[in-house]
């Protein structure tokens, strides 16, 4: 990767088999270092997780990454996060209004969300201020930002 400016976020499920993993939380973290090591990265690196443990291991080893709560219910989710330390939640945008992106972000939280699958859920989520957007429109998102009103 080298000297760019680059962000990778990984999402990471420890049930994908119906078992959790918590095994694996120390492996998880010595590939990440690992590979941030042998290509030299200097980036920013999110990771979101539905799993507490693993993102509080990751903090208290100092996994240099934002560490995001996957949530599912943002009353109750947002108190957790807070609690714990994380950096912020990541959520689906059918589970966030925008008052509730903004009372995350007073209380000092980053807010990242996903599901904005077409130019319209582009526009709604956007609408709501997130600090990061995940979509799965990049061509819109390309639009709007490098097209030009003036011809």
């Amino acid at each position: 990767i080298g000297q760019r400016e680059v962000t990778i976020s990984l999402d990471i499920k420890m049930h994908a088999d119906g078992r959790r993993r918590d095994s694996l939380f120390v492996e998880f973290q010595k590939a990440i270092m690992l590979s941030l090591d042998q290509s030299d990265f200097q980036g920013d690196l999110f990771i979101e997780s539905t799993s507490h443990k693993l993102l509080s291991h990751f903090k208290k080893e100092g996994l240099p990454a934002r560490l995001y709560f996957y949530a599912d219910n943002f009353e109750k989710d947002l108190l957790s996060t807070i609690d714990k330390g994380f950096d912020g939640l990541s959520i689906s945008n059918e589970k966030i209004t925008a008052d509730q992106v903004a009372e995350a972000q007073k209380a000092g939280l980053l807010v990242m969300i996903f599901g904005a699958r077409n130019e319209k859920l582009n526009l709604e989520v956007l609408a709501k201020k997130p600090d990061y957007l995940q979509t799965d429109d990049l061509q819109h998102i390309y639009n709007m930002m490098y097209s030009s009103d003036e011809n």
